[in-house]
């Protein structure tokens, strides 16, 4: 089936391709977001195009990853940034000149002054043509961390540095006290400061990772997303989604790194029914939510947690 939603070489883009080799890499600095004042287009229409036709924002390129022949670019657009539906997406080299253009599928960015903003990851995969392999690299100038990324990385470090401050100051003190009374509770301290040994050690090569549903909340993501759509789960932990669709002979299919996981159907053939799916999205794979369309089949309802 062809990709509704995709995207293309510019004509700059096809001609740095053909110039580009093994040691000659192409380096995305930036992702282009416009909402081409309104007007929906297929990106093949626009390869002569230099700039998107009305662009509203420009974001980093956060990461590059190349596997066989799709690499998967992946760029934050920052709670800030919003206030209109995205219909065009592009890829900027590090010269600032548009490499790839594509189109989406109109999904309303939201700012915080609106009451619902937030930070919004757009993953898009590239697969090499036939003839047009490149090596494309991340401008290493432009690396940033979104602030999902600071907060699990950096928050959680500091809870774990004062969980062990407070580990060592406990241990000092019952030595103190096991000192004063070392005649009576000589094997006591002994085996006391052996067990507090295991603990601190225990705390300080203990993995930081990210749990589910810690000091996290179910959110509502259905305008921000669309059926038979990948997605990717960067978040750097398990992401829940739970989703609702509505139509005759509606269903619900849902798959993780192509791999089904989910299925439900309606059996009542022409009844007007509302479905629903649930699963967990691990670190580092796509997903995709299926409802049947050609048969009526409507999104209700998307929450994700984790994101």
């Amino acid at each position: 089936m062809t990709a509704k939603y995709y995207v293309t070489l510019t004509d700059y883009g096809a001609t740095r391709v053909a110039q580009a080799h093994d040691s000659t890499s192409i380096l995305l600095s930036q992702l282009v977001i416009g909402d081409a004042n309104n007007i929906p287009y297929d990106p093949i229409d626009k390869k002569s195009q230099t700039a998107l036709v009305n662009q509203r924002a420009t974001v980093p390129v956060q990461s590059v990853q190349i596997n066989g022949a799709v690499t998967t670019v992946t760029a934050t657009i920052a709670a800030n940034l919003g206030g209109f539906n995205i219909h065009e997406i592009g890829l900027k080299d590090d010269t600032g000149k548009l490499v790839y253009i594509g189109n989406y599928h109109g999904g309303y960015k939201p700012i915080i002054a609106e009451g619902a903003g937030g930070e919004l990851t757009i993953v898009i995969d590239i697969t090499a043509e036939s003839g047009k392999d490149a090596l494309i690299e991340i401008d290493p100038n432009v690396v940033t961390a979104n602030k999902k990324w600071v907060i699990d990385n950096f928050v959680r470090i500091s809870t774990f540095e004062e969980a062990l401050n407070n580990e060592k100051d406990a241990r000092i003190y019952s030595d103190n006290l096991l000192n004063e009374k070392i005649d009576q509770a000589n094997l006591a301290r002994l085996n006391g400061d052996k067990d507090l040994s295991d603990r601190i050690y225990l705390l300080e090569n203990a993995p930081i990772s990210p749990s589910l549903g810690v000091n996290q909340n179910w959110q509502d993501v259905t305008h921000l997303r669309a059926l038979d759509t990948n997605y990717f789960n960067n978040s750097g932990g398990p992401r829940a989604i739970s989703v609702v669709t509505q139509g005759r002979d509606a269903e619900v299919n849902i798959t993780v790194n192509g791999l089904q996981v989910w299925n439900s159907q309606n059996t009542y053939d022409n009844w007007d029914i509302i479905m629903g799916g649930m699963t967990i999205i691990p670190n580092g794979q796509s997903y995709k939510v299926e409802a049947n369309r050609t048969r009526g089949g409507t999104l209700i309802k998307w929450m994700e947690m984790g994101i």
